[in-house]
């Protein structure tokens, strides 16, 4: 059965805002938007502002139901493969493909230390300079995915790219489309199967 696409349809997609991390973006919520997790970071938030983080993240996934998508620093390894399909569409944070251990980082004890959220700070300003492309293998992971949902799109993030990489892979005649973006607020269309990045914002730094 052939799948019926929606001609110029765009979402509005947020990603690795990371709040409570001391390099959380100040981005207002959007009830209509698609968050594609790292959302709310447990992983960096101060111990004493745990109860409010998970707090957070139960408000958030009340208000957006599905579009609500677990990235690797909520720390749920339940909603690994956490995603949401709209389209021929398949959002997801992209962890689970590319990390090495994503299950190992989601079982990491919530909460950091003065000492560790410096060097997570750092760590985030010294990526900036990297530009890692997305490997071969990573993109049959992705492939796999969006096959079983019937998708021909990946929107992802995880990566914090400086900019937004749209790349097509062809498999032997299976094809998909990977689109990594950079953290914060995007506009992406879906013009009739064929998906494209309209708007990307930067990034605006809490002061923490």
């Amino acid at each position: 059965m052939a799948t019926i696409y929606v001609k110029s349809k765009v979402y509005t997609v947020y990603n690795d805002i990371h709040e409570f991390a001391p390099h959380a973006l100040n981005i207002p919520v959007d009830p209509q938007g698609v968050y594609a997790g790292d959302i709310v970071d447990l992983y960096s938030c101060k111990p004493e502002e745990l109860p409010t983080a998970y707090s957070r993240i139960t408000e958030l996934k009340n208000l957006l139901g599905d579009r609500y998508i677990y990235g690797n620093h909520e720390l749920n390894p339940a909603e690994a493969y956490d995603n949401y399909v709209d389209e021929g569409i398949y959002f997801c944070h992209g962890h689970m493909q590319m990390m090495v251990d994503p299950m190992g980082f989601m079982k990491s004890k919530p909460g950091a230390s003065d000492f560790k959220r410096f060097w997570i700070k750092m760590g985030e300003y010294l990526r900036k300079f990297l530009n890692v492309p997305i490997t071969d293998d990573q993109a049959k992971k992705f492939l796999a995915v969006a096959k079983i949902a019937k998708c021909h799109t990946v929107v992802c993030g995880h990566h914090h790219p400086k900019k937004p990489s749209i790349k097509d892979f062809d498999y032997n005649g299976e094809k998909v489309r990977i689109i990594i973006l950079p953290r914060g607020k995007h506009q992406v269309v879906n013009d009739n199967g064929v998906v494209k990045i309209l708007k990307t914002s930067d990034e605006l730094y809490l002061n923490k």
